[in-house]
């Protein structure tokens, strides 16, 4: 008698592929966020000693002590740096979002940092220095926008939301991972007289990591924060070494930039908890 019925053809198991998050441990993972802390200090020490100046030392830590060594770990171990720091495609609208509350983030982020200024009263010679260490030339100011703009938000969000506060949020709850990612992420501008201001920033992009899971939307959000910075203090006449006086208008402003907040937030909230269902 025929038999109409075969036996099923088996699945050949598939190998996961390799990824920094499976092939190796969360002691491995902490030393390599420390290793790439400590690389770019050590570089922008190096090319600071060599140039002087602010942009080139920031350019050459991110370069040579984060994106080179982070580049030869991947090719070594056939990684893919895309996927393992969050960076591939992601939805339009999340991109969108990151730019506007970026803009809503202004005010907020500028009053906690004027509560810095009032609790840490910053050196004023070493606030000026920053403000003269700005190139003037064209070539000079195309160089800082990329260092500012692109190449500095990007290290920093691979290392502190793509690296630590992912790591964090395995062993603790997401709350937890975001104010210790946001806290480290401060404290180590080292300028006190803008702590609470970067505590702000650093817990606005946990945030958006949090419920985007795309470190892109973040890389955008700082990218247009720091744009915004950075054409402000081109254009500032002086150095602002004093606290400015709180009026009604900031009070207004910062409860519009509340609102946008609120109501883009609980969106993506609502979008990330229908994901995970």
């Amino acid at each position: 008698m025929h038999n109409n019925f075969e036996e099923p053809t088996p699945v050949p198991e598939t190998t996961p592929a390799p990824s920094l998050w499976t092939d190796r441990s969360r002691i491995w993972i902490v030393g390599l966020i420390f290793m790439l802390g400590f690389g770019n200090i050590f570089f922008q020490v190096q090319a600071y000693m060599l140039t002087g100046g602010l942009v080139l030392p920031v350019l050459a830590g991110q370069l040579l002590g984060v994106f080179i060594p982070l580049l030869v770990l991947s090719r070594n171990n056939g990684w893919n740096p895309i996927h393992d720091f969050d960076l591939g495609k992601t939805q339009s609208l999340f991109l969108a979002s990151a730019f506007v509350l970026a803009l809503a983030a202004l005010v907020p982020s500028s009053l906690l940092a004027e509560l810095s200024m009032r609790v840490f009263p910053g050196d004023p010679e070493r606030m000026a220095m920053f403000q003269k260490a700005l190139p003037r030339d064209i070539l000079g100011m195309i160089l800082t926008f990329i260092t500012v703009v692109l190449v500095g938000p990007l290290g920093e969000e691979i290392v502190f939301r793509g690296l630590l506060h992912r790591l964090a949020a395995n062993y603790w709850d997401p709350l937890k991972a975001g104010l210790l990612a946001s806290l480290i992420f401060a404290m180590v501008h080292a300028e006190p007289w803008l702590l609470f201001g970067l505590v702000g920033i650093g817990a606005a992009l946990s945030f958006l990591y949090q419920t985007t899971g795309s470190l892109l939307v973040c890389w955008v959000f700082h990218a247009v924060h720091n744009s915004v910075a950075l054409v402000m203090m081109y254009s500032a006449k002086e150095v602002q070494t004093e606290p400015s006086e709180i009026v009604t208008g900031d009070y207004l402003l910062l409860g519009i930039s509340l609102v946008v907040w609120v109501l883009i937030g609980s969106w993506l909230v609502r979008v990330n908890k229908n994901k995970k269902q």
